[in-house]
């Protein structure tokens, strides 16, 4: 792990970004920490290995993270850390030109650019860049994280294709995130005409005991970063 020191312009935080990403390709670090300024002013009594990391590819950042975010660091007043991983257990990996260019325009210190007037507010401990797929080694690099997901990520992580189709497997790794006191706090989310949470879903038990859920009524935002990129792509005459 490797951590950069907090920022006072838009130039210092893009050689910041430079550096971070330097330190992962290079293999120095498996993460990498950007210290927003508030981190500096937590409370002593604070356990440092607490927190509550939020992973996402955030393509693009909304007001749906915001609000994730908010929610956790109003309701458990625990540091909250946003995760972007250029690496994804399902998705296609992100070119790191990508992920710059990501982070230079929609991260200013380390605010969202294109959220900051639209009456959004935001209270993140900090950023991490990650190369960890998988939550195990997720938990192996931050012990005692509670990860902030969506229902939809949460199911992926018990699906038993990530574990050669082995139950055992997917046992194993899941007491070993348990070991490592690490668990999942879970949000819930529109799938189609249906908003889905951890009640209805089906759940090895292995899984489910490391879940806590997040109740609809206090928090509900049908919004997605899939949905967004659809709206923007240019129509067809």
């Amino acid at each position: 792990m490797s951590s950069f020191p907090t920022f006072d312009s838009e130039a210092q935080w893009h050689n910041l970004l430079e550096k971070a990403l330097h330190s992962l390709t290079m293999g120095q670090a498996s993460f990498v920490e950007l210290v927003a300024p508030m981190a500096l002013q937590a409370s002593p009594s604070e356990d440092a290995r607490r927190k509550v990391l939020l992973p996402g590819s955030f393509n693009p950042l909304h007001s749906g993270h915001i609000g994730m975010a908010n929610w956790v660091s109003q309701r458990l007043d625990l540091p909250v850390w946003f995760e972007l991983s250029f690496v994804n257990a399902d998705k296609p990996v992100a070119f790191l030109d990508q992920i710059r260019e990501r982070l230079r325009w929609q991260w200013v210190r380390p605010f969202p650019r294109d959220l900051k007037n639209q009456g959004h507010s935001i209270r993140p401990h900090g950023l991490m860049l990650s190369g960890n797929a998988r939550f195990l080694s997720k938990a192996r690099a931050c012990p005692g994280t509670l990860f902030a997901v969506g229902i939809d990520t949460i199911t992926r992580v018990a699906d038993a294709r990530f574990y050669d189709k082995r139950s055992d497997s997917l046992d194993a790794a899941m007491a070993e995130i348990s070991d490592l006191g690490c668990g999942f706090l879970v949000f819930g989310r529109l799938s189609g005409q249906d908003f889905q949470t951890l009640e209805s879903v089906k759940l090895p038990a292995c899984v489910r005991k490391l879940c806590q859920p997040v109740a609809e009524e206090t928090f509900r935002k049908d919004i997605s970063s899939t949905e967004l990129r659809r709206q923007s792509l240019p129509r067809n005459p």
